[in-house]
């Protein structure tokens, strides 16, 4: 192996490498989405699609509320639900107001080109997350393995 001042070209690729590695954080979340629900709450778009979401008094139900209350607490958040039409939520998943959307999405939504989806967690159905939300989307999809073994 050649050397340079006394050092391999092994020895010039792991420092190379550790610092590559030392300059990345992932995954994560191009708006600090997790960390922020973390410190504050989840804030969930839900719109209305029996049986995934129910708006139902005193609080809302249904397989897709269950799945993400079952996240929130693993992950010892705090849980919002904002129930509004689609486009109107989409709107405020691009924009960053929402963390997460709900509500029967299958993984050929026609909102896939404007905001991120997450694996599906039944072989079908999505929960649309806004696009960069790394951090977020590896711990949502981590819970659902765990959830769906």
């Amino acid at each position: 192996m050649k050397n340079y001042k006394g050092l391999s070209c092994r020895h010039i690729a792991t420092i190379f490498l550790v610092l590559m590695y030392a300059g990345c954080s992932f995954p994560h979340d191009a708006s600090d989405a997790f960390n922020r629900a973390k410190s504050d709450r989840l804030l969930v778009g839900a719109s209305k699609n029996s049986p995934f979401v129910v708006d139902s008094v005193p609080s809302p139900r249904g397989t897709e509320v269950d799945l993400l209350r079952q996240f929130a607490e693993e992950q010892g958040l705090l849980i919002e639900f904002e129930f509004a039409n689609e486009t109107s939520l989409v709107r405020k998943l691009t924009e960053g107001q929402l963390d997460v959307l709900i509500g029967g999405f299958d993984k050929e939504t026609l909102w896939k080109q404007q905001v991120g989806l997450t694996m599906p967690y039944d072989g079908v159905h999505v929960v649309l997350i806004r696009k960069g939300e790394n951090r977020l989307l590896y711990e949502l999809e981590k819970s659902f393995k765990r959830l769906h073994k």
